[in-house]
């Protein structure tokens, strides 16, 4: 390995990255961040997903061509910060997911309540026995837990 890195510096057959193509890649990863983040405020998962794959895909490919053409670039500065920031806004997706769903639980329940409520004052109104019957039992159910 040695001798094959000597040989590259004496026959000037090395790759060598510009300078500006750091900044390049992480202007490109900011982009793709805020597409990302504008697709999970849209509810496009399908496409969430599709921006990942596709932006890895590119990388890699953009990275065999340039080495074929003899220049070096280095896909870390793109997709590290992109893989950051895809976790985080994943990450964010869960925390809002998890509330939105608990929310509607509070609100089915909320429902089934008001249902319940309403039956027991239609069997109230049908018949003042059998709508006290249920009323009685239903304090008692409340008192039990």
């Amino acid at each position: 390995m040695h001798v094959t890195l000597l040989d590259n510096i004496l026959n000037h057959e090395y790759f060598v990255q510009p300078d500006f193509y750091k900044i390049v890649n992480i202007f490109i990863s900011l982009g793709a961040t805020l597409l990302l983040f504008f697709l999970l405020i849209t509810n496009r998962n399908t496409s969430i997903l599709l921006l990942f794959f596709s932006a890895l895909l590119l990388a890699v490919t953009a990275s065999y061509i340039f080495i074929y053409k003899g220049t070096y670039i280095s896909i870390g500065y793109f997709l590290l910060p992109f893989f950051i920031h895809f976790f985080m806004v994943s990450f964010l997706y869960i925390i809002i997911d998890a509330y939105e769903r608990n929310k509607f639980v509070l609100e089915l329940n909320k429902s089934h309540v008001a249902l319940l409520d309403s039956m027991v004052h239609v069997a109230e109104v049908h018949d003042i026995e059998t709508g006290a019957h249920i009323a009685d039992k239903d304090a008692c159910q409340v008192q039990s837990e």
